[in-house]
C-alpha cells in the first residue's frame, strides 16, 4: 500500500492507504473510468480509539465499535465522503 500525496502519481486499480492527522487510517482502491473520472467504491477505515468502518457508502457500511453511532459521526465529521477524491486515501 502507498500513501497518496500531491507529490505522487496515482496508479489506478491499486490499493492505497493514508494515515490522516485526525487518527483515521483510510484504505481503498482508486478506479479510473476515463481520464477525468475516478472513484473509490469500497473503503476500510481504522481509528485506534473509535474502531473500524468498512463498506461501500453508496450501498452499505459496517461499523465495528463499542459505540457505533459515535464512531460513524466522528468519521463523517472528519472525513466527508461526498467530497472525497483519490488524494484523500
Amino acid at each position: 500500500m502507498g500513501d497518496v500525496t500531491n507529490k505522487k502519481k496515482i496508479v489506478y486499480d491499486k490499493l492505497y492507504s493514508r494515515n490522516h492527522k485526525n487518527g483515521w487510517i483510510i484504505s481503498g482502491e482508486i478506479y479510473a473510468f476515463d481520464a477525468y473520472i475516478t472513484c473509490v467504491t469500497f473503503i476500510t477505515a481504522f481509528h485506534k480509539s473509535y474502531g473500524i468502518i468498512y463498506g461501500n457508502f453508496s450501498e452499505e457500511i459496517i461499523v465495528v465499535s463499542d459505540n457505533p453511532d459515535k464512531t460513524l459521526f466522528h468519521f463523517l465529521d472528519n472525513n466527508m465522503p461526498l467530497v472525497w477524491n483519490g488524494w484523500d486515501i
